[in-house]
């Protein structure tokens, strides 16, 4: 979409002043314009950000690019504003907070469910610093009591809690740590009332001293003092997904416009409660993503494009690099027999033996411990854990043994109380230990150590993949699909070969292939690959042709010395571009539609200078008969602006099912009357649209919807006040415009036409004010005179 990125840079969370309606609302726009105005450098910035990772992500989909395997860790720090004793916030619901995420994020959470196949674990964890700016242990929690409770009466109150200088606590590097700030209350003011502010997020881009996110008490983690509606520390995992540049999920505004994020459902607005089953869009909307507004136990998915869009901020190059590469949560001494003290964060043992324990000391472990150790030795073989005491409060105090790299693996065991495990040994060569304490009462501990026999480098290939097939073939595109390889460590990913090429790699064992072209033959294969790197023997050879282009269309050309069309939205699909030198073949590009449906088409043009009225034709061939009838067309109108237009498409009960040919057209000097030939200044292009069965309801009618114009005019008349003519002034190319002058009870006191010198003479009006009224033959537009 040219030059059209919406900018959020904060985003608020509200609930209204009372109970009765909590409904959350975002309040990024008037922050941005703010923002902007302080921070001439903002706009380009993000704008750099989102180029960047439109990029990054597009190689990740395209198999150029991966991120499985790779665990990001994201140090935090959390500073607390207190008043009293109860918005002073324990330790324990600070570090159930960070739980919360843990399991949002790596998609642990026992509430998630199988609904969307999207779903993903984004790889993202965070875990409590141990070392603060200094190099000085640290628990992670700084404490400051203030004398203000409310931080928030006015919008550049809202980042007074980052600053000292403002009563504040200052931000801890922001490079290297995830700053949270709790606050007692934060209240926007605004004439439709007073709303209580549950939190904010800055996006990336912004300034390094108030980078970070900040929370109200009550709305920040799942134990302690919460209010009842937000007590599952959802609004923490939403805006940590702004924090690493994710949308809302219905993109901020109406059905066409986007979240960045290629699969998550379109949405018209944002969903309250737990609105399941709603459709907007012609589709279901998620409304269990955390990037919406429902409810928090409504809440319990990120997608694979969204795992994609915030990791692609954390990878090589991106705007938060910084952030996943420090190492302020502890990486632990991974020398042998060396006992590690991870609390409250993470260490990793490498080596063949070792021990660990508690970190207590002599002393009892303390309240509300997080503690985990990754044992994986880089040549060893299975783990096998001793304890060597063991003294927890039973019931209350755990140490959970998991077989595998995280506590989403295969739990070996889960122990509390005064009597000394039994040992318990890995099936592979990792292993994960977990040790919680609640928020009352310690006991002494404990201590373990672990061996692990030496393993020599793995040298064995996998096993081929079998019976590999291909489906869904049409002109341009085909799933491939196969049986799984076994290894005897594991398989991490497949080869896909075109011929000889490598197209990319999956963990996936079936696979989409798009940008073929129709009726060609091809030849696919598919390699295994482990972690060592050991490639098997190639799978069976699958030929396929794609399918021929059954009919042929006639040729319509314009030509773009002025303006193209930059942007098409339609059923799923989105294709930006440039000029096409007057027609762009896009038949690759698949928009998906429903019988009896209705979709909204969102369009735009790219103009070398001046903005011009547009006459915008939209045909699909239902008949699939290689010709655009008159009835097939879907969209006639007219709009004069750069920025989107839109407008509803039917599809008609009809239709025939399967993929036929959209085309698109473009032109400034009137409407289009054929869909054949060449014109002067505009552009063509085609698509192809996929039909599939009627799902809501039948309509054999076709309906156009006149496009508008809703932004782009503007109207001034100088010199205002004025005692004998007024100069109009209309961005517009009609030299037919029609005014009116009415009084301020509404009577038209003068009427008529501008001549091309656009004077109006007002000499015979009395002195007053009037409203000018003035239509060009699109748009109606208003401005207020005054007679002197």
């Amino acid at each position: 979409m040219k030059n059209k990125i919406t900018l959020a840079f904060l985003c608020l969370f509200f609930i209204g002043a009372t109970f009765a309606q909590q409904k959350r609302t975002c309040y990024a726009m008037e922050d941005i314009e703010e923002r902007k105005a302080t921070d001439p450098g903002l706009e380009n910035r993000m704008k750099e950000i989102e180029k960047f990772t439109q990029k990054r992500v597009k190689e990740m989909e395209s198999y150029q690019g991966k991120v499985n395997g790779s665990i990001i860790t994201i140090p935090v720090v959390v500073h607390v504003l207190y008043t009293n004793s109860t918005n002073n916030i324990s330790d324990a619901q600070i570090l159930s907070q960070i739980d919360v995420l843990n399991k949002d994020f790596r998609r642990t959470n026992t509430d998630k469910t199988n609904k969307w196949s999207q779903a993903a674990d984004t790889q993202i964890e965070f875990a409590m610093a141990k070392v603060d700016p200094n190099g000085n242990a640290t628990t992670a929690i700084t404490r400051k009591q203030v004398s203000g409770a409310d931080w928030g009466t006015k919008f550049k109150a809202y980042n007074a809690m980052k600053s000292s200088a403002s009563g504040g606590v200052d931000p801890w590097n922001t490079a290297e740590y995830l700053n949270m700030w709790i606050v007692p209350k934060m209240t926007n003011t605004s004439p439709q009332g007073d709303r209580t502010i549950l939190g904010f997020a800055q996006f990336p881009g912004g300034s390094a001293a108030t980078d970070g996110l900040v929370m109200i008490h009550d709305a920040f983690g799942s134990t302690g003092t919460l209010n009842p509606s937000f007590n599952l520390g959802r609004t923490t995992t939403h805006e940590i997904g702004h924090y690493l540049n994710l949308r809302h999920i219905w993109g901020d505004g109406g059905c066409g416009v986007d979240d960045f994020v290629s699969d998550t459902p379109e949405s018209d607005a944002p969903n309250y409660g737990c609105k399941t089953g709603h459709v907007s869009c012609g589709s279901e909307d998620m409304v269990q993503n955390f990037m919406d507004y429902s409810d928090d136990a409504c809440m319990n998915l990120f997608t694979v494009g969204q795992k994609n869009r915030m990791r692609a901020v954390l990878e090589a190059g991106g705007s938060r690099r910084s952030l996943a590469l420090s190492d302020k949560f502890g990486s632990g001494n991974t020398g042998g027999g060396t006992t590690q003290d991870p609390c409250n964060g993470g260490a990793t043992l490498t080596e063949n033996t070792g021990s660990f324990n508690d970190g207590s000391g002599s002393q009892n472990y303390g309240n509300g411990k997080n503690c985990t150790w990754l044992i994986k030795p880089a040549n060893g073989g299975k783990v096998t854990l001793n304890f060597s005491s063991f003294n927890t409060e039973s019931g209350y105090d755990f140490v959970t043994v998991y077989d595998g790299s995280s506590a989403s693996a295969t739990q070996l065991g889960k122990f509390s109380g005064t009597s000394t495990p039994s040992a318990v040994t890995s099936t592979g060569n990792a292993m994960f230990v977990k040790f919680t304490s609640d928020g009352s009462v310690t006991a002494a501990g404990w201590a373990a150590n672990y061996t692990s026999a030496t393993s020599s480098a793995d040298t064995q290939a996998p096993t081929a993949p079998s019976s590999l097939t291909a489906s869904n073939v049409a002109q341009t595109t085909l799933t491939l699909n196969w049986s799984a390889s076994s290894d005897n460590v594991g398989v991490t990913e497949y080869d896909v070969y075109r011929g000889s090429t490598k197209l990319g790699s999956t963990a996936n064992t079936s696979v989409n292939i798009t940008g073929l072209t129709a009726g060609t033959a091809y030849t696919f294969s598919v390699r295994a690959k482990d972690a060592a790197g050991n490639v098997s023997s190639s799978s069976n050879t699958v030929s396929v042709s794609t399918l021929s282009n059954s009919v042929s269309y006639c040729s319509y050309k314009g030509t773009t010395s002025y303006e193209w069309i930059d942007y098409v939205s339609f059923g799923g699909m989105t294709n930006s571009t440039g000029a096409n030198g007057g027609y762009g073949d896009f038949t690759s590009k698949v928009a998906t539609v429903a019988k009896g449906s209705t979709s909204k088409i969102v369009l735009s043009v790219g103009y070398s200078s001046t903005v011009y009225k547009e006459y915008w034709s939209v045909w699909i061939d239902f008949n699939k008969n290689g010709t655009f009838e008159s009835s097939e067309r879907v969209v006639a109108g007219s709009a004069s602006t750069a920025s989107n237009v839109s407008a509803d498409i039917t599809i008609p009960a009809s239709a025939l099912l399967g993929q036929t040919r959209m085309r698109v057209a473009m032109k400034d000097t009137a409407q289009h009357t054929t869909s054949c030939g060449t014109y002067n200044y505009g552009e063509v292009e085609d698509y192809t649209v996929n039909i599939t069965a009627s799902t809501t309801r039948d309509s054999d009618v076709v309906r156009a919807t006149n496009l508008g114009n809703d932004t782009s005019l503007s109207l001034m008349a100088y010199p205002n006040p004025s005692s004998d003519f007024v100069q109009v002034e209309l961005a517009s190319k009609s030299n037919d415009i029609a005014y009116r002058v009415v009084n301020t009870i509404g009577k038209v006191v003068k009427a008529g036409r501008l001549d091309n010198s656009r004077s109006l003479n007002v000499s015979n009006l009395n002195t007053g004010i009037y409203i000018l009224e003035v239509n060009d033959g699109q748009k109606l537009l208003k401005t207020k005179i005054i007679k002197k």
